[in-house]
């Protein structure tokens, strides 16, 4: 089972290293970190696509079925290996150039001390969390864990769900523990509950790395990532079983991220990097295409204000095939065979008109505000109100992007409650605290970077004063 568990972590991490390989050069951790994640969201999608378009069974327990796993993993070797070469040059530049020191004060690295004990304790308890059996949440037990082992037994039929009553919901994480169970020789949940905690450890690593490039102080970038991890319960809790929103959160915070990233450097490989990311959430949760077409619409209208429309539809034009590619394909999917329409098939005119009442428009949003405002829960949306003030002085692109995803995304639940839940769970605004999730640590990574500007023009401040004294004396 460890070797088993071994082969399927080095396919998911050499995936996402080739493919972040064939999208740009970068600095050699974070281009493993990044790769791993999109690599845990690639690689399903990879299977999904062979098992509908080429009829292939991926997971089959045959005999050609093993020999598809030693020729899917020696091809991953083999791309790992060039990839590898192709990175010497980066390596080198690594350990001959530095970054300019950024000036800290006397007692930060007592913060930086602080922030680290809180990281490694966030993730101590998740890891050690994986170990309690007896915790199960509703949606991992009815349908995560379930079409896993549908997948598995099916040899990796994409088709084996489309009947079922969560069929609309995509099979990005499933395929990911079904290619676990298939590597290491059955069903085991001991392993697919190491996945959550696995993803969530990279992704703020990543996070960590992608901030202190864009020269944010090492203060800030740990504020970002502690803030992330503790800024919601439900961070904690759903990281200890095998609940698909976890996934979907690492990489859609991620592909926002290489956005901001982009945003302050203009770098080519970002910009690819975040439409990858983007493209590859669609498959990961049922409303994922609704958040991604939010989040780049609203890119695109701050991106107008700053950017000429032709310069940016020049630079997004072949990106946006990355970003709609997996979308379409799970549409394709969910049109060609019939599937449930989900949410959007319970919408009509006279569906709509019997919920737009006062009373149920104000109940949804009570039972919402409930949520929000409940500091045991959400104590990271005492930030975000902070935050959106701010926007009226701090009005960096990058900043005015993620608050207004952060706010967007709470109009689009409640929306949500209003038109496609049913009544009882409008009324209750049922699961919000773990939809909310996806707000977290992008109002974290805002706050780190409203924090390290305040330090900077503190800086700037005092290395002014100290050059007038030396200028013109005491």
């Amino acid at each position: 089972m460890i070797i088993g568990f071994g082969v399927w972590l080095f396919t998911v991490a050499g995936l996402g290293y080739c493919v972040v390989g064939i999208l740009a050069r970068r600095r050699v951790l974070e281009h493993m970190a990044t790769g791993f994640l999109i690599g845990a969201a690639a690689l399903p999608l990879l299977l999904f696509a062979t098992s509908i378009f080429l009829d292939i069974p991926v997971l089959a327990r045959t005999a050609w079925g093993r020999a598809g796993v030693w020729i899917f993993s020696l091809l991953i070797t083999s791309g790992v290996a060039v990839t590898a070469v192709h990175h010497t040059r980066v390596l080198h530049t690594e350990t001959t150039t530095r970054s300019p020191c950024t000036h800290r004060g006397g007692y930060l690295w007592i913060a930086d001390i602080l922030l680290v004990i809180a990281i490694l304790a966030y993730l101590f308890q998740i890891f050690y969390g994986t170990r309690l059996f007896g915790h199960y949440g509703w949606d991992e037990y009815s349908f995560w864990l379930y079409a896993a082992k549908a997948l598995y037994l099916s040899s990796g039929s994409g088709t084996v769900l489309r009947q079922d009553a969560f069929a609309t919901y995509p099979l990005g994480f499933p395929y990911l523990m079904a290619w676990c169970y298939r590597l290491t020789g059955g069903v085991s949940f001991g392993c697919v509950r190491l996945i959550a905690p696995m993803l969530t450890t990279t992704a703020c690593l990543s996070i960590y790395l992608i901030l202190q490039r864009l020269a944010l102080t090492r203060t800030s970038a740990l504020l970002a990532v502690a803030m992330s991890v503790w800024g919601c319960y439900p961070m904690l809790r759903l990281n200890w079983v095998g609940f698909g929103e976890i996934i979907y959160v690492d990489i859609f915070t991620l592909g926002v991220v290489y956005v901001v990233a982009w945003m302050k450097s203009r770098l080519r490989t970002d910009l690819w990097t975040a439409a990858s990311l983007l493209g590859l959430s669609c498959f990961l949760r049922t409303d994922g295409v609704y958040i991604m077409l939010i989040t780049v619409f609203l890119f695109v209208c701050i991106q107008l204000g700053a950017q000429s429309r032709c310069d940016l539809a020049k630079q997004w034009k072949w990106p946006t095939v990355a970003i709609v590619l997996p979308a379409l394909l799970w549409q394709w999917f969910l049109i060609h065979y019939h599937v449930q329409t989900g949410w959007m098939g319970r919408l009509s005119s006279a569906f709509l008109w019997d919920r737009m009442q006062p009373s149920f428009i104000q109940g949804t949003g009570i039972a919402l505000w409930h949520t929000i405002s409940n500091m045991s829960v959400y104590p990271i949306t005492i930030v975000l109100g902070f935050l959106a003030l701010n926007i009226l002085w701090f009005r960096r692109t990058e900043f005015v992007f993620l608050i207004s995803i952060c706010l967007a995304q709470i109009m689009y639940l409640w929306i949500a409650y209003l038109t496609m839940f049913p009544v009882f769970e409008g009324l209750h605004a049922s699961s919000s605290e773990r939809y909310l999730m996806r707000i977290d640590p992008l109002t974290a990574i805002a706050f780190a970077l409203w924090v390290d500007n305040l330090g900077a023009s503190t800086r700037r401040v005092e290395s002014e004063g100290a050059h007038s004294k030396a200028v013109f004396g005491d």
